[in-house]
């Protein structure tokens, strides 16, 4: 626990996480189409499931209390980052960032569509865990939720079971919900994993093993829950096991990374793709093309980080207004 009351392990993964999610967004895919598949397979879902593991359901009165709470946290920020992106993208005409329509600025540009998604699936839980406090009940009436509402929007096979923002409507609650709502109902059983932690590395290969052996064999509709829970618990099994190391240095850097990822997600898409202009004049092959411009752009963000905390950190969720009593 750190002296903001911050759990160690929890930001370490979170920092685990953004860091697989830039990946995934660079040319890794070009690299090694295998490791794409694995990241692509959990970054979201583990997302979704720490920050249900994070959210305390018995902190807020009501509805109006939370998003009173989450308009500073989230929905402020969202609002002011997703218009800063969508100007740029807009005014840059970078033809290697996806143009973005108007309607982009309600659902989110590029990965911003992830904090509009987390809202969404924050309210409903919300909403779920008000009309029964129940866990068995709560898990089984969310996944039924999200199957019948599927049905409902009509979606084929090869859409059920997805996390990314093409298979998300608007309001309506989808599969990120379901990691949301285990990850709240297993903050008790991490919390006694962690105390009473074994047999990590041999944990941590049989989950890597048996993701990528599914992988391979091939997964689709809700089954994708299997390799994404089996990524989930790798990724909590190395958070662990770093927050358990005295190597102090690697330690901070995944707590300062997982502490800004709203930041990372706003900007490392159109500062990894804006670097293209600069490498093709160049004319690199992806083998430099892609590290370069990876490694640029961590700087370039580490700045920015900084820049941001210093003198605007309500675009990092961490304004708190002053409460007049």
């Amino acid at each position: 626990m750190t002296k903001d009351n911050r759990i160690e392990w929890i930001d370490i993964c979170k920092g685990i996480g953004i860091i697989l999610v830039v990946i995934g967004h660079t040319g890794i895919g070009q690299i090694s189409p295998a490791i794409y598949d694995y990241i692509y397979s959990f970054h979201m879902p583990l997302f979704y499931f720490l920050s249900g593991l994070t959210f305390k359901n018995d902190k807020y009165n009501s509805l109006a209390t939370f998003l009173k709470r989450r308009f500073w946290t989230l929905i402020l920020p969202f609002l002011i980052l997703n218009l800063i992106v969508y100007i740029y993208i807009s005014l840059s005409k970078v033809h290697y960032i996806p143009s973005q329509s108007f309607s982009n600025l309600i659902t989110g540009c590029l990965a911003l569509y992830f904090l509009r998604v987390l809202l969404i699936t924050e309210v409903w839980h919300f909403i779920i865990w008000k009309i029964n406090k129940k866990t068995p009940i709560r898990i089984l009436f969310t996944f039924l939720l999200v199957i019948i509402i599927d049905q409902l929007r009509g979606l084929n096979h090869e859409e059920l079971g997805l996390t990314s923002n093409d298979s998300i409507s608007y309001l309506l609650p989808s599969m990120p919900i379901i990691y949301y709502t285990i990850g709240n109902s297993c903050k008790f059983l991490l919390k006694s994993f962690y105390q009473k932690f074994r047999y990590s590395i041999l944990s941590l290969l049989l989950s890597i093993g048996l993701s990528i052996l599914i992988l391979n064999y091939g997964v689709s509709g809700y089954f994708r829950i299997i390799p994404a829970t089996l990524g989930i618990t790798s990724c909590i099994i190395i958070s662990i096991i770093i927050s358990q190391l005295s190597l102090s240095q690697m330690k901070s850097f995944f707590l300062f990374v997982g502490k800004n990822t709203i930041i990372i997600v706003a900007f490392h898409q159109i500062i990894y793709n804006s670097l293209k202009l600069v490498t093709d004049i160049m004319t690199l092959d992806k083998l430099v093309d892609i590290p370069l411009r990876f490694a640029v752009m961590v700087i370039l963000l580490y700045g920015l980080i900084k820049f941001i905390n210093n003198y605007f950190p309500i675009l990092a969720g961490k304004y708190q207004p002053i409460s007049r009593n």
